[in-house]
């Protein structure tokens, strides 16, 4: 009987995942990261190559190491290209394949299938969890877990028969886990928690627990046991410390670090508030000043340490309570540790709880008392309840996933429930102008600014509109800002470049676009950048040696640079007022491809009757003609009329007073 129930759960719950996260197929990419780890991303879009491996186990990429999450979504152009469908789909099957493991796992181990399947349930349904799934940079989240719960049935198979072969198994799906993301490097004590219950592996373990698994042991022998696993887990924490020194973004000085420690509490609360009540759940929130809210900061340590104490006492009766509860506790430290020590003041991101949240629904599912021949009434009246809960939960899980929409959709609902999020404007003013909403673009920009005058990213963004715009010294101001507040970020120094060598200031230029790509941009911006300046130098050699050096590393940068061109000839929003813009364009690209293209010189010559160069215009239009072949006709025509027209524009201009 028990065999079918287990059955029949493990296909409803995959099949409610599914159902429930089906939107997400229509669901597009963001340019909040997803651009770092697909869209924008030269390397991850040649799909599974030779380079792209060593690439994946050699880089510190935005401040991350994590080689298995980029080989994931190198597999996903190579399958689906650059479609959102596809990322968007294994991120649901990822996640209904966890909320299987959980379910087997913790079935493995305390032989029940209700409470294992209301644990699970709350996993796949919670709308904390909306982000690691519907967000496609978040890939790592629900990958490390995957590995991670293997891990957890590879320990179970281990000690219900102690074997090599197991626990190198055990290593193995480890190891995994943390290439996926170096979350997990607290599972060593998870395994000691559940080696207390309800393995029951621990000499003072409760009564309570599978009795089926294992003798108890010494706590000493079970620590030894985890050396080889918790040797993975420093040597994680050495590489992530070591990719986080190449943090971008500087380590928060607006706060000293007892100021941001202090703010643990609030965050570990904020994680507490939204799993009991999950509304008004963002992708971003601001961070808080702890000495402004010290009073929220002291209740949430008392509550912490009242419940902390409430599992203690429970641990006889109901020691799954405990173990959820320190799970949560310490799965959740090393990130909220990370923030508050390293980078930025802890801000409660979703994403954080998907693992964790794991251990408080292991407490609220075993926490519900036992009743010995519990009459019909009372198991009724618990699966009412569990099944309403679940519900609420799917229904909350689908609002949320209504505000993953798009870039714009995710942005606008941040702002509707969190007050001077300076990150949601910008975000969304970025997002606005280069839709062609300019006025309302800027104007987000702007209040970003007004909220916090260093946001670095705000700065920068609001640049490239003021550059857009022909306002090139307000431009070059906020992008001075923007190098100052952030040095280490290689794209604000190539647009800082970018606005220098537009206005001739070649050298400082060459400057800035060689320490961008000293810094390691992925972007092969600038490199390009860099060998235009060396031609503008008529340095020709070295600048055709850094357009090849440009094409390795991103060979389709010119046919994307080239669609620019034809933008910005458009006159397309926001792209009209720059023709300086234009020319810089136009000769990269025609550069990049050696000059021996017509359609490339004709937009060149184009880029340069923009800039009411007309000479040269009509010498460019004439080097295309000569490219053409004989037999295209209507070409040849187009190009002539357009040598008449520029050099009747050029001899106006020179009889023009």
């Amino acid at each position: 009987m028990q065999t079918r129930l287990l059955l029949l759960v493990s296909l409803i719950l995959p099949a409610v995942v599914f159902g429930t996260y089906l939107s997400t197929a229509s669901h597009q990419f963001l340019d909040y990261d997803d651009r770092v780890y697909v869209t924008a991303n030269a390397v991850v879009q040649q799909g599974l190559t030779r380079a792209g491996w060593c690439w994946a186990w050699t880089t510190f990429h935005y401040s991350n190491w994590h080689p298995l999450t980029w080989l994931s979504h190198m597999l996903d152009c190579q399958l689906f290209g650059l479609r959102p469908l596809g990322p968007h789909l294994v991120n649901v099957a990822l996640h209904a394949a966890n909320t299987l493991l959980l379910l087997l796992v913790l079935h493995g181990m305390t032989r029940a299938i209700w409470r294992p399947a209301l644990a699970a349930g709350l996993f796949a349904l919670h709308p904390l969890h909306v982000e690691s799934v519907a967000w496609v940079a978040e890939r790592k989240d629900v990958l490390s877990t995957f590995f991670g719960l293997l891990a957890l049935g590879a320990y179970l198979r281990y000690v219900e028969r102690p074997r090599a072969v197991r626990y190198v198994l055990l290593l193995a799906a480890f190891a995994l886990s943390l290439l996926a993301k170096p979350m997990l490097v607290t599972l060593p004590c998870v395994l000691l928690l559940l080696d207390y219950w309800p393995l029951r592996r621990l000499a003072v373990a409760p009564a309570a627990g599978n009795e089926a698994i294992s003798r108890p042991l010494p706590l000493l022998r079970l620590v030894l046991e985890k050396v080889p696993l918790l040797a993975l887990s420093l040597s994680s924490c050495l590489v992530a410390l070591s990719a986080h020194a190449h943090e971008p973004l500087l380590p928060s000085e607006r706060l000293p670090l007892m100021d941001r420690l202090a703010n643990m509490p609030l965050a570990y609360g904020s994680y507490l508030r939204k799993t009991i009540w999950p509304v008004d759940l963002a992708i971003f929130y601001p961070a808080s000043d702890p000495r402004a809210q010290w009073k929220s900061v002291l209740a949430a340590s008392l509550v912490l340490v009242l419940l902390t104490e409430l599992a203690v006492r429970l641990r006889r009766r109901q020691p799954a309570v405990l173990v959820g509860w320190l799970w949560f506790l310490g799965t959740l430290l090393p990130v909220l540790w990370l923030l508050a020590a390293r980078v930025l003041v802890p801000s409660p991101c979703d994403r954080y709880s998907y693992f964790p949240l794991i251990g408080i629904f292991i407490a609220l599912a075993w926490g519900i008392p036992e009743r010995v021949a519990a009459p019909t009434w009372y198991r009724a009246a618990l699966g009412i309840a569990g099944g309403g809960l679940l519900l609420v939960c799917a229904v909350l899980t689908q609002l949320q996933l209504s505000f993953w929409y798009d870039e714009e959709t995710v942005w606008r609902h941040a702002l509707q429930v969190t007050d001077n999020n300076a990150v949601a404007h910008q975000s969304l003013g970025t997002y606005l102008f280069n839709h062609g909403r300019t006025a309302e673009g800027i104007r987000h920009l702007e209040r970003a600014l007004r909220i916090d005058p260093d946001n670095a990213l705000a700065l920068h963004n609001l640049g490239l509109t003021r550059l857009l715009g022909g306002q090139d010294e307000e431009a070059l101001e906020l992008f001075r800002r923007a190098v100052d507040n952030a040095p280490r970020v290689g794209r604000y120094q190539d647009s800082l470049g970018l606005v220098l060598a537009l206005d001739g200031h070649s050298e400082e230029a060459r400057a800035c676009f060689q320490e961008a790509i000293r810094l390691g941009v992925e972007d092969a911006e600038p490199y390009y950048n860099l060998a235009a300046t060396l031609d503008e130098e008529k340095e020709h050699e070295a600048a055709a040696a850094a357009y090849a050096e440009a094409l390795r590393h991103n060979p389709a940068w010119p046919v994307e640079a080239h669609r620019r061109v034809h933008a910005l000839l458009s006159g397309l929003p926001p792209w009209s007022p720059c023709p300086r813009l234009v020319l810089w364009r136009a000769r990269q690209v025609d550069a990049a491809n050696g000059g021996h293209r017509p359609d490339l010189k004709a937009a060149l010559a184009a880029a340069f009757a923009a800039n009411d160069r007309m000479p040269e215009a009509a010498a460019a239009t004439r080097q295309a003609l000569a490219m053409v072949h004989d037999g295209d006709a209507r070409v040849v025509q187009r190009l002539q009329a357009a040598i008449r027209y520029y050099e009747a524009a050029a001899s106006k201009s020179l009889k023009s007073p």
